[in-house]
This record gives C-alpha cells, sequence and structure tokens, in this order.
C-alpha cells in the first residue's frame, strides 16, 4: 500500500509516498482498492501548516492507497 504523509509544514517537497503492508480488515469492516485519489484545499492547507486542526501538528497521514 502506498501512503502519501507530511512529515512537517513546508512547500510540496516535504511529502513523503510511503509504502506499508495492506491493512487487515476487522470484524465488520471491509478493505477497499482506491484506484485513484485526489488532494483537496485542506491537505495543501495542512502541508502548509496554514489551518488550525483538531489533530496533532505533523506528521499527517494524507492518503493511502493499496498499489494497482
Amino acid at each position: 500500500m502506498r501512503s502519501v504523509l507530511i512529515p512537517k509544514a513546508g512547500p510540496p517537497e516535504v511529502l513523503e509516498v510511503r509504502e506499508s503492508a495492506d491493512p487487515t480488515p476487522r470484524t465488520g469492516q471491509v478493505l477497499v482498492r482506491v484506484r485513484a485519489a485526489g488532494v483537496n484545499f485542506a491537505d495543501v492547507s495542512a502541508r502548509l501548516g496554514s489551518i488550525p486542526t483538531s489533530h496533532p501538528s505533523p506528521p499527517i497521514l494524507v492518503s493511502r492507497s493499496a498499489p494497482s
């Protein structure tokens, strides 16, 4: 599975693409294959560090998708 992580606020170059094991669904959960994902304004604002969030400071996991 690939994921995009924002380890710290900054320009697009701070984004990190990481590979990790596919998650295993628990009882009552399903695993959904994502073939495409987008980046929205909130993701860009989070990367820039310009919006307050209820989440802790970076690192922030932006997207996770299974390899195609």
